[in-house]
């Protein structure tokens, strides 16, 4: 052919190599393909994309809210369009959520039920009115943790597998709390149910339990379902505190509490909120006892890193402070700003400002901290108070929200981390959350806080859960494989993973 002469300018090894790949392009038509259909009342969604993964192990792979989600495109197209349009709208806002999340609430909304098959018996009408009201019901319950609890912002929004439960229950009342009673005590709720996990592991059983009680008996039998699993206690304890790092489950209580008292910056005095204008007074996480002047005295990370050890600044007070010695710049906040140190429950005792008594400050401020937990999550379970924020009275556009600057880089403990996520985003591979806590898969308790985790496998919803930590005790490790993660203690032995996927991928 003279177009594939022209296009090897001459060389005869070209022109060979072209035609080659043509007659494999062109012998595609006489290949037989075997096809067998998947029937049959059995033939969940669940099994259904089981099948399909174990086929197709080397492509990319399906989720169950891919397929629920297909059959509905099928009918309407803009299915996917308009969920991606909501997703955006609120990660514009601040909050990153996945399209399997907003399918699921939608699910509960409209079926009651936890599991993506529910879905198959749902007309596109009723999905389309079904998908307006979630997201409507969604963009009100962002606004109303914002205005009620301060949680503002995606880092600090745990608990995002409880939304289905709650998008039901104004589902009940036409999209709206009937009255601040029942908003606070079902934040009540939702606060407990992240703190204990109660949607980790067997996330659809714990979403249909909670589903029936909501429908049942709603938010007084939400609350009575989840104290029964804890064994009748629902009350936060120092101890709770003992967890490190951002991906800690009470660092958003820590984050709640401040903007819900008032808590005063450490420079100026002013009460910290979120959206403070000025070039300086972005809201920032400062480690009280410097994190150079810890490892210096040999303190591990996780001690480092304690949430007791967090509190909330304007930059400007962050920089001014810097790393200074707590015995050094304390004293003259409690000169300069009376009262500052108390807001953010910082131990007032001198002797507990040296290094040498840093894990007796800890101690302290984790009691400070678990008294005030209790006292607003009481005031929450009694009802409406004047103490905090308030909620909105409706659904009203959410503002662009911004994120405290984070404590950390990703290289900063681990070198090499920053370049292998992006590595991994560009291969196709899921996006794992960054200083998050792992928890026993069977009895929901934390087990560590991993510098990355991906919860659901490299590849969404396909493998076992990818650790990604620098060191672990041997109750910890045990506890990890006992819940089927797979560990790396480097980002050269997780990087060393990801090639032999490829290789097997390619073989």
């Amino acid at each position: 052919m003279p177009s594939i002469t022209a296009l090897a300018e001459g060389d005869g090894s070209l022109v060979a190599a072209y035609f080659e790949r043509l007659n494999r392009i062109t012998q595609i038509k006489d290949r037989n393909i075997h096809i067998e259909e998947v029937t049959g009342e059995d033939m969940t969604i669940d099994v259904v994309v089981e099948i399909f993964n174990r086929v197709n192990s080397g492509g990319t792979k399906l989720s169950k809210g891919d397929l629920a989600l297909a059959a509905i495109c099928a009918s309407w197209p803009d299915a996917r369009p308009t969920m991606n349009t909501a997703l955006k709208s609120w990660s514009d806002a601040g909050f990153t959520f996945k399209l399997d999340w907003l399918l699921r609430n939608v699910n509960a909304v409209l079926t009651g039920e936890a599991q993506f098959s529910k879905l198959g018996d749902v007309e596109v009408p009723e999905f389309q009115t079904g998908l307006k009201q979630t997201i409507e019901s969604i963009s009100y319950l962002l606004n109303a943790l914002d205005g009620r609890l301060g949680l503002d912002h995606g880092r600090v929004l745990n608990g995002r597998a409880a939304f289905p439960i709650m998008s039901r229950l104004l589902h009940h009342h036409s999209g709206k709390f009937p009255d601040a009673m029942t908003r606070d005590r079902l934040f009540y709720w939702f606060i407990h149910s992240f703190l204990w996990g109660r949607h980790t592991g067997a996330t659809e059983t714990a979403l249909n339990q909670d589903l029936e009680a909501v429908d049942a008996g709603g938010v007084d039998r939400l609350i009575e379902t989840l104290r029964q699993a804890r064994g009748g206690r629902l009350e936060v304890r120092p101890d709770d505190f003992q967890g490190s790092s951002m991906g800690s489950r009470f660092y958003p209580l820590l984050y709640m509490l401040s903007r819900v008292h008032g808590a005063q910056d450490l420079g100026s005095g002013v009460p910290l909120k979120d959206g403070m204008l000025g070039k300086l007074s972005s809201l920032q996480v400062h480690h009280i006892f410097p994190k150079a002047l810890l490892y210096k005295h040999g303190y591990s990370r996780a001690e480092v890193n304690a949430v007791a050890n967090f509190c909330f600044l304007t930059q400007d007070t962050n920089l001014q402070i810097s790393a200074k010695r707590p015995e050094d710049y304390l004293p003259e906040i409690t000169q300069k700003v009376p009262g500052a140190l108390e807001s953010q429950w910082i131990p007032t005792d001198p002797k507990l400002w040296r290094i040498d008594a840093y894990r007796s400050f800890l101690a302290a401020r984790r009691e400070l901290l678990a008294e005030a937990a209790n006292g607003f999550l009481t005031k929450l379970l009694e009802g409406p108070s004047p103490v905090g924020l308030t909620a909105p009275a409706d659904a009203a556009v959410l503002r662009s929200a911004a994120a405290p600057v984070l404590p950390a880089a990703p290289d900063e403990d681990m070198p090499g981390l920053a370049q292998l996520l992006d590595d991994l985003l560009r291969q196709g591979f899921a996006e794992p959350e960054l200083d998050s806590e792992v928890t026993n898969l069977v009895s929901g308790s934390p087990v560590l806080v991993a510098t990355a985790f991906w919860p659901q496998g490299l590849q969404e919803e396909v493998g076992d859960p990818v650790v990604l930590v620098s060191e672990t005790t041997a109750d910890e490790q045990a506890a990890l494989e006992a819940s089927d993660c797979r560990v790396f203690h480097s980002v050269d032995a997780l990087r060393r993973y990801v090639d032999n996927i490829h290789a097997d991928q390619a073989a």
